[in-house]
């Protein structure tokens, strides 16, 4: 019987992360999604990642530029860096 009762975001979550150890066709993954996108690229252009994260250093006092920083594990404002990683990847 199915249920039209909602599904709890967090529910979704544990779900699929439990699944996800045992999924091992990333390289499938990765080409079907390339096939998807490289159409709306030229020839020559390149595919730039860009992913903005922070580095939390609870217990750094007199460590030099900490700022303050959303620690995404949590959710709190903790002392730490902003960090941002750029990866180019060629279609």
């Amino acid at each position: 019987m199915i249920s039209n009762k909602p599904i709890d975001c967090i529910q979704t979550i544990k779900r699929l992360s439990s699944r996800l150890e045992k999924f091992h066709e990333e390289y499938i993954l990765l080409e079907n999604y390339k096939k998807i996108i490289q159409p709306h690229f030229k020839e020559n252009d390149n595919l730039i990642i860009v992913d903005n994260s922070e580095i939390i250093k609870p217990y750094s006092s007199k460590t030099e530029a900490l700022v303050q920083v959303r620690d995404g594990s949590t959710g709190r404002l903790e002392r730490g860096y902003w960090t941002t990683n750029m990866i180019r990847r060629f279609l």
